[in-house]
């Protein structure tokens, strides 16, 4: 079972269809334990119908009421669930004793990637980094700052000042519309009173923390790793 624990806890797994008529009577393995390991890693438990799947929550104590075929579904799929619980503080966090380094090299594209997914929706409602947090959720601005986000986005808070082209650069690699795209070149623009623009100054020296850019990053030292696509796998 470590082998099947590592894999849900250190990639994003965002739906897992299970019969789901065995495990109720399996007793080597206790259907109400496993469920309420699912929830501890984030998943959402319902049926397999459209509205089922969109407004379902099921509880683990009811398994016995379940019908045959249920849906796992990864609530929030922007981080692997061993980074998301160490980086949010849960603790016990089930997946720790599998859980690779916080700071491997493995964890970057996943970083950048929340960073930016980060940025781009909460722009609109006020996020300024360095300055005021937006709509973003109490939990996700402590990832935020775990993360480092300000610097991964180019940002330098003690100064005020940003890196346009690293901004646009990380971004733009896990836009999902070219209308986002635009939308944080449009949001440069309208705050450069507000930032001075180190592009000539820092910008390779951010460049060697972490990065994005249109297909992979970098990290000290020159290695290079993938981007994470939407559906979690890399390019």
């Amino acid at each position: 079972l470590d082998g099947a624990l590592s894999l849900m806890c250190n990639n994003i797994v965002h739906h897992i269809e299970l019969e789901f008529t065995t495990v109720k009577t399996d007793k080597d393995c206790s259907p109400h334990s496993f469920l309420c390991w699912m929830k501890e890693l984030g998943y959402r438990i319902s049926g397999l119908s459209k509205g089922d799947r969109e407004s379902q929550d099921m509880d683990p104590s009811a398994f016995d009421s379940y019908p045959s075929e249920i849906l796992l579904t990864l609530k929030e799929p922007s981080l692997p669930p061993a980074l998301r619980m160490y980086l949010s503080g849960v603790s016990p966090n089930p997946c720790r004793k599998v859980m690779q380094e916080p700071d491997s090299s493995k964890w970057f594209p996943y970083k950048d990637k929340f960073c930016a997914r980060a940025f781009i929706s909460h722009w609109t409602d006020g996020l300024r980094p360095c300055v005021g947090w937006g709509g973003i959720e109490p939990g996700d601005q402590r990832i935020w700052v775990a993360m480092e986000c300000d610097v991964r986005l180019g940002f330098e808070c003690s100064v005020m000042q940003l890196d346009e082209s690293k901004l646009s650069r990380v971004t733009k690699a896990y836009a999902l519309r070219p209308q986002e795209t635009e939308g944080v070149e449009k949001w440069i623009r309208d705050n450069r009173f507000q930032y001075g623009n180190t592009a000539d100054e820092i910008g390779n020296e951010f460049d060697n923390m972490g990065g994005g850019g249109s297909g992979s990053g970098q990290v000290a030292g020159g290695e290079t790793y993938d981007v994470i696509e939407d559906d979690g796998s890399e390019r």
